[in-house]
């Protein structure tokens, strides 16, 4: 697994990767310490000093819903998104998550079914 041995390994394949590498270089910049793969690899040098930096970046979530200038609000780019055109005839076009939220949530209301046995033994563990 070659891509393990890299400096970035990153949820969402090449996008995921690029995002996290614009971000290292933009709080890098901001905050002063190393970027990329010039913060020491705690696994192969645990003495030496990291000599990384951090960043945190705080978002209203109430001002992401306000109007912005446009007269839009995000729920309505939103859907702007979801109502365009799929690639794919067959599938529509789905938001980053989308599939996974809607499977927690139909989780949450369904529940967790467990054979009986199986909650025998669990309640069995958990010393109930």
């Amino acid at each position: 697994m070659a891509a393990l041995s890299g400096i970035l390994q990153a949820i969402g394949g090449a996008k995921g990767a690029n995002l996290s590498m614009c971000l290292d270089l933009f709080q890098g910049r901001l905050s002063g310490g190393v970027i990329l793969g010039k913060v020491a690899d705690q696994h192969k040098g645990p003495s030496r000093q990291q000599d990384l930096s951090l960043m945190f970046l705080l978002v209203d979530p109430k001002a992401l819903e306000e109007v912005n200038s446009s007269g839009e609000t995000i729920a309505d780019a939103l859907k702007q998104i979801e109502n365009n055109e799929p690639a794919d005839p067959a599938a529509a076009v789905r938001l980053p998550n989308a599939r996974a939220v809607s499977q927690i949530r139909k989780s949450e209301r369904a529940g967790l079914r467990l054979s009986a046995p199986l909650l025998a033994q669990l309640e069995k563990l958990a010393g109930a």
